[in-house]
């Protein structure tokens, strides 16, 4: 047991650090000082997305092969190159070359985090309970990191925009020393074959309730992340100024923490299908009450986008890896980041052209229906196989 808490510990120290991005409150600002439009910053994600989908699977199979620690290592020196060269890019080509060296390195750690905590917790059989509230600690431990690295982001821009780029340069130097102290997990090298990996993807897809799961990971996953670059313009719209935006953008993350932390209790009250229906109607929710809202009420819509967020990452994200394979853990839940960033490699850039020629406002709504669709498609049969959840 106390062997267990320290090595969580740790991976969770980790996971503060690597989601404490200094810049990110300011992220459309910052890039808008160095010549990009909210159009070019979309366009910048869907590059993002499209280098994580061709890192993904790739290096969830090099985490099950290599370990968890080493992986977790090389991810966090990618990370820090990239941030250094973030801080000093100007222009979008710059940017572009920026994005695919932090690609490279989220998409070593992407999966590897989640594995490693299961690794830790298979060496005790866990219940599905403990396991559950491991990932929730995890999440909260990420999202509370990201809150207050955000907020002193927001204090350094009131002071200096390039300053805030050489603070998140600094910072990311931070998981890679944590990542040194990580356990190793269970998982040994070579422990898999890459033979083993079409198999895998077979049982996937031709498991109804495993392939329902998995796309309403990614479908409400992509939901908030759309989310996530659209609510910086609308503050602006509503005639927020920047110095709120740090105490907004950590309000956002608080509200991830206390719905994870919650996530046990709130699915014990509703049921796992209850739990669903926030996760995916949350969002769908989000986008109409700031389409068709404004100001305050508008503002406070978006916090929805962050509820679903926080129920996601727990419920579906257990569910998930409950039922794939250890030793192949990694490359399940890379296959799921994979075609999460797939999928916003194809809406990003679509939603980021929509925003310029109609609006942010008819945007919003057109999303609004859009989800609201997807759940329909896939929402509801997964509704009809509770087992799965």
């Amino acid at each position: 047991m106390a062997h267990r808490i320290g090595a969580l510990g740790r991976v969770y120290a980790f996971g503060a650090a690597w989601m404490g991005v200094i810049v990110m409150p300011v992220y459309v600002p910052f890039l808008a000082a160095r010549g990009l439009t909210i159009s070019d910053v979309l366009s910048l994600q869907g590059i993002y997305a499209v280098a994580m989908l061709l890192f993904e699977i790739p290096t969830g199979y090099v985490c099950d092969l290599l370990g968890r620690r080493r992986t977790i290592l090389i991810g966090a020196v990618a990370n820090l190159a990239g941030f250094i060269a973030f801080a000093m890019a100007h222009g979008f080509a710059a940017y572009a070359v920026v994005q695919l060296v932090l690609a490279a390195g989220f998409s070593l750690v992407s999966g590897a985090d989640i594995a490693l905590i299961y690794d830790i917790l298979d060496v005790e059989n866990a219940d599905r309970t403990t396991r559950r509230k491991a990932i929730s600690g995890y999440m909260i431990a990420g999202v509370l990191g990201e809150a207050g690295l955000g907020l002193l982001g927001s204090a350094l821009a009131t002071w200096s925009l390039t300053a805030v780029g050489v603070a998140t340069a600094v910072e990311a130097a931070l998981p890679l020393l944590i990542a040194t102290t990580l356990p190793g997990g269970g998982n040994r090298p070579s422990a898999v074959k890459i033979a083993d990996v079409p198999p895998a993807v077979r049982e996937l897809f031709l498991r109804p309730g495993l392939g329902l799961l998995f796309a309403n990971m990614t479908v409400w996953g992509l939901s908030t992340f759309i989310a996530l670059w659209l609510l910086q313009p609308y503050w602006h719209e509503q005639g927020v100024g920047t110095r709120w935006f740090g105490p907004l953008w950590a309000g956002t993350l608080v509200t991830v923490a206390i719905t994870a932390k919650l996530a046990h209790q709130l699915t014990a009250r509703t049921g796992r299908r209850g739990a669903l229906l926030i996760v995916a109607l949350a969002p769908v929710a989000g986008y109409a009450g700031m389409a068709w809202s404004g100001g305050t009420p508008g503002i406070v819509a978006g916090f929805l986008f962050y509820i679903s967020r926080g129920l996601n990452s727990v419920n579906l994200t257990e569910a998930f890896n409950h039922q794939v394979p250890s030793r192949l853990r990694a490359t399940f839940n890379s296959m799921n980041s994979g075609a999460f960033r797939l999928s916003f490699a194809v809406a990003g850039p679509v939603v980021g052209i929509a925003v310029k020629e109609h609006g942010l406002n008819w945007s919003l709504a057109l999303l609004a229906v859009a989800f609201l669709l997807a759940f329909v498609l896939i929402g509801v049969p997964l509704l009809r196989r509770p087992a799965a959840l």
